[in-house]
């Protein structure tokens, strides 16, 4: 059995996921529900409810969720390691720029 949902969405977050669809090469219909989708099965295989709404709260926080597949790049870790690779360069030029030594690995 199959159920049909109806989503409204504001018109920034409709854009981010058009935006994120159209990357993909899906309508922003099959992204939504790939997404959802994909959410629903991590939460069924961890068994963490949680961790669904997790997910769902991660992806609507994150700035640069939107970007995540519209950057080609050659770090293959750089959407779950974004933070860490921004803190580096931000630590690289306060250091550059004679704001001291800055110490520690944020990861």
């Amino acid at each position: 059995m199959q159920h049909r949902l109806e989503l409204t969405l504001g018109e920034d977050d409709y854009q981010v996921l058009a935006s994120a669809a159209h990357i993909a090469g899906q309508t922003p219909e099959e992204a939504a529900q790939a997404w959802l989708l994909a959410a629903i099965r991590t939460a069924q295989h961890t068994g963490y409810l949680v961790h669904f709404l997790d997910l769902v709260r991660i992806a609507l926080s994150d700035p640069v969720v939107p970007f995540i597949g519209a950057i080609r790049s050659d770090v293959p870790d750089w959407s779950e390691q974004h933070d860490y690779y921004i803190g580096q360069t931000l630590r690289e030029r306060m250091s550059d720029a004679g704001e001291g030594d800055v110490q520690g690995d944020t990861r």
